[in-house]
């Protein structure tokens, strides 16, 4: 007859293997090049963005595909909330594509350092 705390040990060891054991191939995961997205900013994220970061009279501009040389769809100000479509690396930056407008909607891409997370939708 085994004991409550022998039995107490051993599920704890066994809890303990797994937990190290999913680490141990995340980590793998990440040697071997995995481009999954844990807690970088880049996959997920919130709902919805508040436009922030910029100057008084300022404009953020919404270009039609990631990068500060693609063509200009739109214009944000400070304050204006986004929906979120999903944030990518590009070269040294994080470029967001965005669901703007109330009226009438667009979808453009913007640099994310312009943005911040907001409580919900406008």
């Amino acid at each position: 007859m085994r004991t409550i705390g022998f039995m107490a040990v051993v599920a704890l060891f066994g809890l303990t293997c797994v937990v190290a054991q999913g680490v141990n191939e995340e980590l793998q995961q990440a040697k071997e090049g995995d481009t999954t997205d844990f807690a970088d900013g880049f996959s997920g994220g919130p709902d919805y963005w508040d436009v922030a970061n910029l100057s008084s009279g300022e404009t953020l501009n919404v270009r039609s595909e990631p990068g500060v040389g693609k063509q200009i769809v739109g214009a944000l100000v400070i304050g204006d909330r986004v929906r979120n479509l999903g944030c990518k690396p590009v070269g040294s930056s994080r470029w967001c594509q965005i669901e703007a407008g109330l009226k009438q909607k667009f979808t453009g891409w913007v640099n994310g350092k312009f943005l911040r997370e907001a409580a919900g939708p406008p």
